[in-house]
């Protein structure tokens, strides 16, 4: 009950960075950076981040959870230590888009699908399709099967998207990128109608 609880209301990303030690909730927040202001150019897109090049960029604010962009920082840097695999969209030195996938806990033979999100004034512009792509043309011939799981909880907190609104992008967004998308089995998909796991081998 726990477990369905929290898939409900903790964002996937934030679920394992706290079960595998990538982020400490009661643990001190680093010091605001001083974040560059976003272009309004077309976003490069970094098919694998390199964690000594990401010491050196900002997240912007409200890409991934958690929402503040330092502790998002520390939590990615931490993720990449143990071999998450991290694809970036860059204004300059700012992140404004991830795309972050790391060995699944429950299936020894796939890869799991953590997070995509975008900084909200780059979204509406296909970023999230570009980075998705990226991250999957970057997979080599026989690497693992790449699984997601998204549940009410992907969502921005600061504002969400009517559930069936969210649901529909995620699908199309997954459908377009090769995954095969279906409605999550019970008990998930009992108490969350919207949703839905995927599996791109």
């Amino acid at each position: 009950t726990v477990a369905l609880v929290e898939s409900l209301a903790m964002p996937r990303l934030l679920r394992e960075a706290v079960a595998r030690g990538w982020f400490d909730a009661l643990g001190p927040v680093p010091a605001p950076a001083d974040a560059p202001k976003p272009g309004v150019g077309s976003p490069a897109v970094i098919d694998r981040l390199e964690s000594h090049v990401l010491d050196r960029l900002v997240l912007a604010e409200r890409v991934v959870a958690p929402s503040d962009p330092m502790a998002g920082h520390a939590l990615i840097a931490a993720a990449m230590h143990q071999g998450a695999s991290v694809t970036a969209a860059l204004e300059g030195t700012l992140v404004v888009g991830l795309v972050i996938s790391a060995a699944s806990r429950s299936d020894p033979m796939a890869d799991e699908l953590l997070a995509v999100g975008v900084a909200p004034e780059w979204r509406r512009r296909g970023l999230a399709t570009r980075m998705l792509e990226s991250h999957i043309g970057a997979r080599r011939p026989g690497d693992r099967s790449l699984l997601a799981e998204l549940t009410v909880a992907e969502r921005d907190a600061v504002e969400p998207l009517e559930a069936g609104t969210r649901a529909a992008i995620a699908r199309g967004l997954l459908e377009r990128a090769g995954f095969r998308v279906r409605s999550a089995d019970a008990p998930l998909g009992a108490a969350d109608r919207w949703a839905i796991t995927a599996r791109i081998d």
